[in-house]
């Protein structure tokens, strides 16, 4: 039960970095009418305030909105990079594959970073 807590919590954490990506891409308004579409209960400052149902549902149902905009392939690049960018590596492990940095990535960003001493 407390772990299904966290990771709800996480997929709220999700959404709310998706939303705040495509906010930044579409304007507040757009981005916000095609969340609204999805299974979430948005505050008037746009933050989720919950989701409806299972949290990975919610997602998906989110990002499918976005991917009406821009196209699965694109959609999903601009979602991957707001939750890699917004969540740690043990809360990316909560959400379905597709979401995480691909290792090939991770190993490139570990070689940049090694070179620049922050590793």
């Amino acid at each position: 039960m407390e772990e299904e807590k966290a990771n709800r919590k996480v997929y709220l954490k999700a959404v709310n970095a998706i939303i705040s990506r495509f906010e930044d891409l579409l304007g507040e308004k757009t981005a916000r009418k095609y969340a609204r579409k999805g299974p979430v209960d948005l505050d008037p400052d746009g933050e989720v305030e919950a989701l409806y149902g299972k949290g990975e549902d919610s997602l998906e149902i989110v990002v499918g909105q976005y991917e009406k905009v821009w196209g699965e392939k694109v959609a999903n690049k601009k979602v991957r990079t707001a939750l890699n960018n917004k969540l740690d590596e043990d809360e990316l492990d909560v959400l379905p594959e597709r979401y995480r940095r691909k290792e090939e990535q991770k190993s490139l960003l570990n070689q940049i970073m090694g070179k620049l001493g922050a590793v």
